[in-house]
């Protein structure tokens, strides 16, 4: 069962890598987009900004709107959560995917969020409206179906958003200024930090994404290293007889032998065979003297 959880993985990339240009990947392209501009919102947030709206639009561009972005940490991090944050997302979605297991919690969990994000942040009849609500509503329904329909999704989901992410970050052909690398590039630029002066537009927006997509390999890696190289579990070793199992059955005194050897048991306590027990009754194996007579008292 696993193998065949990681052919349809690998059955989802082969696809988007095919048809990634295909109209009939839109949707999907764009539902992967808006999750990357969650994450830039929720980036913000966690920097102290306030994320007043995401948007979308279907040539697949998106952009978040947020107030508040003071820091350069801040700026940095809200900037950097996009990829990072959408190929996390992904990873832990493929892992759950091929390890079988909380299949539809996870799914469920996924879509509740996205359904949230979609009804505070976006705005109501906008293409991140309408993606957000329908993909939430759908893979919920998807989830609610049973395991195997919430497996499927969260495995060509998974695999579609790290492939995205990574094609999307070595993509040098687009135009800089809408690259997140380029937007990183010009503010490190505009405030004047030393690396800024170090190197042109292009090659510092280059850097950072190489940066990256070193980040989203790692996180990747991480993430599905247990689940497709668990580790090895070892049994633990046998414990070394006790001194008293090392003795048993000991000493063999000759009163025990012959009780031993009347009731048809060996001197390991072992039941003798049957024609052992039918031929006359052996020799005491003691070697001690017999009993001396009674003497006779005059």
């Amino acid at each position: 069962m696993g193998q065949l959880r990681l052919w349809i993985a690998l059955a989802a990339g082969l696809a988007a890598t095919l048809f990634w240009d295909s109209e009939l990947l839109t949707p999907i392209r764009l539902f992967i987009v808006l999750i990357h501009e969650f994450w830039h919102g929720l980036g913000a947030l966690v920097s102290g900004a306030v994320l007043q709206q995401v948007r979308i639009d279907f040539d697949e561009s998106g952009e978040t709107f947020v107030r508040g972005l003071t820091t350069g940490a801040g700026f940095a991090l809200t900037v950097s959560a996009g990829y990072i944050g959408a190929a996390l997302t992904g990873a832990i979605l493929l892992s759950r995917g091929i390890a079988g297991q909380w299949e539809r919690v996870t799914l469920g969990a996924f879509s509740i969020v996205v359904l949230y994000m979609s009804y505070l942040f976006t705005e109501p009849g906008s293409p991140a409206f309408y993606t957000g609500i329908g993909w939430g509503l759908g893979t919920l329904c998807l989830c609610l179906l049973g395991r195997a329909f919430a497996r499927v999704t969260l495995l060509t989901l998974g695999s579609i958003a790290l492939w995205y992410c990574l094609y999307d970050l070595l993509d040098f052909t687009r135009e800089l200024q809408r690259t997140d690398a380029g937007i990183f590039a010009r503010y490190i630029q505009a405030q004047d930090w030393p690396l800024g002066r170090a190197l042109s537009l292009q090659q510092l927006a280059g850097s950072i994404s190489l940066i990256w997509s070193a980040i989203v390999v790692l996180a990747i890696v991480m993430t599905l290293r247990p689940v497709l190289f668990p580790p090895r579990q070892f049994l633990p070793a046998e414990s070394p007889p006790t001194p008293l199992e090392k003795a048993f059955p000991g000493e063999i005194t000759p009163p025990v032998q012959e009780w031993l050897l009347s009731n048809g048991f060996g001197l390991d306590g072992k039941p003798l065979p049957a024609e052992l027990l039918e031929s006359p009754s052996p020799e005491p194996l003691s070697s001690a003297s017999p009993s001396p007579t009674a003497a006779k008292i005059e």
